[in-house]
């Protein structure tokens, strides 16, 4: 293109330079020659001649090229244009379509990893044996013997478990630094846990289930679903229920429904997952059955999962723990606590644990007395959780038993048990018996 430029500038430079030389000369008069650029007429008037009309001429075809090689490059332009932008909407399709398959990825990487969550803080169900526990049972909890366990055999796990007694900040810091990597899932149980819940009636699908950490070490262990011993002294570990604080919202269709014992659920009843709408809490005790050293930690609560084993609840974030040895209140803080109530853990102590869900309100109870709320505006799916650094035996109660605290009769894991009433039978909830006789009933009505 530039080669063909410069031969035209040639040309043209070539022409206009003639053109000066014919203006440049001088015109004739009288001479019947017409190849003259100008001439004199015999009026004296001035005429074009031949050279002018061929010097015209050119310079028209020139700027007739120009227009033309104009258009041309216009054109030549546009064209490349729209190449380009075709070329340039296939590649944003394709963009498009790559960030499509992206978003698609990540998305079905977000489920499979919410479900993954889901697998491990819910195992897939054994549907050959649903109710009973994975675990060997013992015929009493006074008769359990620390199982044996040598100092001199390394494992990092138990070294875990161990940094409390080496520096308080150490532990701490793997306590935070667990959290950072292994966040909270605030996931609910899948239909299938949704299921097994309402086919065994509530309540009575909750249990304590430990980490297989902490049975393969052998620092603790439950036996009949609700009793919960730790084995080693200055070791600290917790265990959490299988499933967190649920409200299990009843509705009777009749008058009088009753459950008897070949049926966890009587058929004319429904219920469904819902969050709580009145001013009730979920509530669970813990009884102490053996502590032979009364300077153990001894702490109830709640936390979310996953929660570091080798901390106890409320030493790390988000959760909230009542411990014995001191009476304080820790609340994701694992250095000091604060003076919450008396100090606690001798045998038989009952010490439960409450959570109002509208306001997000914690408080603990002391042999059937309210000890006051220890935080309020928490919102979390939380587990009960329950840990020790010593030896000691506990018992659970999620509500299949009478609770010790009065007002937290027909409360529970839960959500609130219905009362129901049959009175050509025996009347009956989760396996427990809640009549109320007549001065109650008439107090209640009065109330």
């Amino acid at each position: 293109m530039s080669r063909i430029i410069k031969k035209f500038s040639k040309i043209l430079l070539t022409i206009l330079a003639l053109m000066l030389s014919l203006v440049s000369g001088a015109p004739l008069r009288n001479t019947n020659s017409y190849w003259v650029f100008w001439y004199y007429n015999n009026n004296g008037n001035r005429n074009c001649g031949n050279y002018c009309y061929i010097v015209f001429s050119l310079v028209g075809a020139i700027l007739l090229c120009i227009c033309g090689c104009g258009c041309l490059r216009c054109y030549l332009i546009k064209k490349q244009y729209k190449s380009e932008r075709l070329e340039n909407n296939i590649n944003t399709q394709q963009i498009l379509h790559q960030w499509q398959q992206e978003l698609q990825m990540t998305e079905l990487n977000h489920q499979n990893q919410i479900i993954a969550q889901q697998q491990l803080q819910y195992p897939p169900l054994d549907h050959t044996d649903t109710h009973n526990s994975q675990y060997p049972s013992l015929n009493s909890a006074k008769d359990v013997t620390p199982p044996p366990y040598s100092k001199s055999t390394f494992n990092v796990e138990i070294v875990k478990h161990t940094l409390r007694q080496e520096s308080n900040w150490t532990a701490y810091k793997a306590g935070k630094q667990f959290t950072r990597d292994n966040p909270p899932n605030e996931i609910l149980p899948p239909p299938d846990h949704s299921d097994l819940i309402k086919e065994l009636g509530g309540v009575k699908a909750w249990k304590l289930v430990p980490e297989s950490s902490i049975v393969q070490l052998k620092i603790a262990n439950v036996t009949d679903d609700f009793i919960l011993s730790f084995f080693h002294a200055k070791l600290d570990a917790m265990v959490q229920s299988n499933y967190p604080l649920i409200d299990m919202k009843y509705s009777i269709d009749s008058e009088i429904a009753s459950v008897n014992n070949s049926s966890s659920c009587s058929t004319n009843k429904s219920f469904a997952l819902q969050p709580p709408t009145d001013s009730w809490f979920f509530y669970y005790e813990v009884t102490i059955l053996t502590n032979p050293n009364q300077d153990t930690a001894i702490a109830v609560g709640f936390a979310t999962k996953p929660y570091p084993t080798f901390r106890l609840p409320g030493w790390n974030n988000h959760s909230v723990g009542y411990h014995s040895n001191e009476g304080k209140k820790y609340h994701n803080e694992g250095l000091t606590g604060r003076k919450y109530a008396e100090k606690w853990g001798e045998e038989n102590d009952v010490i439960g644990c409450g959570y109002y869900p509208d306001t997000g309100q914690v408080f603990f109870t002391k042999n059937g007395i309210n000890m006051g709320i220890i935080c309020i505006g928490v919102f979390h799916i939380w587990f009960p959780t329950i840990g020790s650094d010593g030896i000691c035996s506990l018992k659970v109660n999620f509500g299949q038993e009478e609770f010790i605290y009065k007002p937290a009769d027909g409360m529970s894991v839960a959500g609130k048990i219905p009362k129901v009433s049959d009175h050509n039978a025996q009347e009956k909830n989760y396996g427990k018996k809640f009549s109320l006789d007549d001065s109650k009933k008439e107090k209640m009505i009065i109330s």
